[in-house]
């Protein structure tokens, strides 16, 4: 969620300072706009705010899930065979169908003529910056808890021995 409040503050901030226009006819649902009612209607069109937040929520997401799969292929006990064909099929399978939703918005944007390919590189850019900053964002968090959580297994277990050797 703040993946996507980032990239609309982001986004809305850009395009106040760049101030370009969107391209000379803009057809959104089968209609098409002038250059000044589309700018009324929807603002600037540096960058395209929605290929802006497609590519930071796939981005985002497929870096959650490539440190889920990549933890399995560095396991120690790596003698269950699924741990090792499950990321190969995730990276093989799940990457490019989930990147198909970035692209194919991008390509929407362009096609009917609300952002021309330059506004809509600059939005993929823009998501895929924020949503790797979140992702090790997310893997520092991660990475923090992983050693709390030993630290605390340690005590636990120290704990117990001190109370096993307190009885006998």
């Amino acid at each position: 969620m703040l993946n996507v409040i980032t990239n609309v503050v982001l986004n809305m901030a850009i395009k106040n300072v760049f101030k370009k226009k969107r391209p000379s006819l803009c057809s959104i649902n089968g209609f098409n706009f002038k250059p000044n009612m589309a700018n009324a209607l929807h603002g600037y069109g540096m960058p395209s705010g929605h290929t802006q937040i497609a590519f930071a929520f796939t981005v985002l997401l497929l870096f959650i899930c490539m440190d889920h799969y990549l933890k399995d292929l560095k396991a120690k006990d790596i003698s269950d065979k699924w741990k090792i064909v499950r990321p190969i099929l995730f990276f093989v399978i799940s990457v490019p169908v989930l990147l198909i939703i970035p692209f194919a918005v991008a390509f929407q944007r362009v096609k009917h003529q609300c952002h021309n390919v330059v506004q809509v590189y600059v939005g993929g850019c823009l998501g895929c910056v924020v949503a790797i900053g979140y992702g090790l964002m997310y893997k520092h968090v991660q990475a923090c808890n992983r050693k709390k959580q030993s630290k605390d297994n340690v005590n636990r277990t120290a704990a117990r021995n001190k109370k096993v050797q307190t009885k006998k």
